[in-house]
């Protein structure tokens, strides 16, 4: 990496930091915890790197919570259509284009989608060329990313009781889908894989919402692709995307990637313009390999928005740091193999899933200080609380590792586990108490006479 990048990453410090294991490298144990997501699916089986680093981009990021939106240039719709006209012409890509404005202009979705229906031009992030838009992000187009920064991800333990639910949904899946290798289509694969975060997002208790759509739909257009979309108090958490089933060679294995980098950009902006501004979390995966990356937005000194890409570094099983966490084809392996190596796949998901959660809600304590809102304290415990369970949960995981490494029982993790999810409930009780939802009701609370008469 050029020296210039690397010094210019080690020039700012997040807002809060937290301490990685030691089991990581040096260049790993500082990451922040501040951060919104997006989960995508395809594809890649890159080289992997052994010295991830969590520092944080060069040019110092916008607030956490609220965003520099004097840092854009308003534009019209009437300036968007010759802005895209001239953007496209100079890119030679609709979805190059979009990018470069949103970098650099501050308008509305609905006004792009009217510019783009008007110029007839159709875009989709999913037809977006590695080549083309790295240099967006700071990446060499022909690096196939191994000049991206590196942050350490990390297992946050779940009960087994709650894993022993997540596999027997997914063996309910298998039955009616059959095994991931012989799905046909985008649909079953997609909905094989739902039970590996579908327990922890109804953890949150409405607060944090699957709303699936496209970032830009319209004209816009989506072929290939299934796309879920995750907000927590309106910001977007997690942004799922399911890909195609098959990548072919590297070529569109990296072009894959650079779809995960625009989403992943739209859902930044998408949050900036409601004045948040949180990184955002990536997840790439075709079902068998699984990819972690993070997108921070930054300001440089002349005001010009930067957004870096972070790219995840993970512990195997073997202690070496790898880019890509593998689950093994279902026929080609034991079922205790397939178990074991569903685990840190859905505890990686309750990890970001609960770090967007804590960052959410540390963007609401912000704003409800400076409003002077009477619900402020409320909010500052729910983050508190929360902020205390991804802590435990992790230690949990801790404690797990050393159980696998050298032996013993599993009472401590798993006591642990129990009780920072029970604490999950506790801050999601808070944050409901701070910002109560009319309307909603849960069916569990039903009486069993009515269920019985129904």
């Amino acid at each position: 990496m050029p020296e210039t990048r690397s010094k210019r990453a080690r020039a700012t410090t997040s807002n809060s930091t937290r301490t990685i294991p030691e089991s990581l490298p040096k260049r790993a144990r500082t990451v922040t915890s501040s951060q919104v997501i997006a989960f995508v699916t395809p594809t890649t089986d890159a080289p992997t790197n052994d010295t991830p680093t969590t520092d944080t981009p060069a040019t110092p990021p916008l607030s956490s919570s609220v965003g520099n939106a004097n840092a854009l240039i308003p534009a019209s719709l009437v300036q968007l259509h010759v802005l895209l006209r001239q953007a496209t012409g100079a890119y030679g890509s609709t979805e190059a284009a979009v990018i470069s404005l949103m970098h650099k202009y501050r308008f509305s979705f609905d006004n792009l989608r009217r510019a783009l229906t008007d110029e007839q031009l159709d875009m989709s992030f999913s037809k977006a060329k590695y080549s083309v838009i790295a240099t967006f992000y700071n990446l060499d187009p022909r690096g196939q990313m191994w000049d991206a920064e590196q942050f350490a991800v990390i297992r946050a333990r779940l009960p087994t009781e709650v894993f022993q639910r997540i596999v027997a949904d997914v063996n309910q899946m298998m039955q009616v889908y059959g095994p991931p290798e012989m799905h046909e289509t985008e649909e079953a694969r997609s909905r094989f894989f739902e039970p590996l975060w579908n327990h922890v997002v109804a953890k949150f208790g409405m607060l944090i919402r699957n709303t699936p759509e496209s970032m830009l739909e319209g004209r816009i257009t989506t072929q290939g692709r299934i796309e879920y979309q995750f907000r927590a108090f309106g910001s977007l958490t997690v942004l799922f995307i399911e890909l195609k089933i098959f990548v072919g060679d590297l070529k569109e294995k990296m072009n894959a990637i650079a779809q995960v980098l625009a989403e992943g950009d739209a859902c930044d902006y998408d949050n900036f313009q409601q004045g948040f501004n949180l990184p955002v979390y990536g997840i790439l995966s075709h079902g068998t390999c699984w990819m972690f990356f993070r997108f921070l937005r930054t300001l440089s000194p002349g005001g010009a928005v930067q957004l870096n890409v972070l790219r995840g570094a993970l512990r195997s099983p073997s202690g070496r740091v790898v880019l890509q966490h593998y689950i093994p084809q279902f026929q080609a392996s034991s079922s205790t193999d397939y178990v074991r190596a569903l685990r840190p796949t859905c505890e990686y998901i309750y990890s970001i899933l609960l770090k967007g959660f804590v960052n959410s809600l540390d963007a609401y304590c912000t704003q409800s200080t400076h409003r002077g809102r009477a619900s402020t304290s409320q909010w500052f415990r729910s983050r508190e609380v929360a902020e205390g369970a991804l802590k435990k949960a992790e230690k949990a995981e801790e404690v797990a590792e050393t159980v696998r490494r050298e032996g013993g029982g599993w009472e401590e993790a798993n006591g642990m586990a129990t009780e920072a999810w029970e604490e999950v409930s506790d801050s999601v009780t808070l944050a409901r108490a701070a910002r109560p939802f009319e309307g909603y009701f849960f069916i569990e609370d039903v009486p069993v006479e009515d269920i019985n008469a129904a």
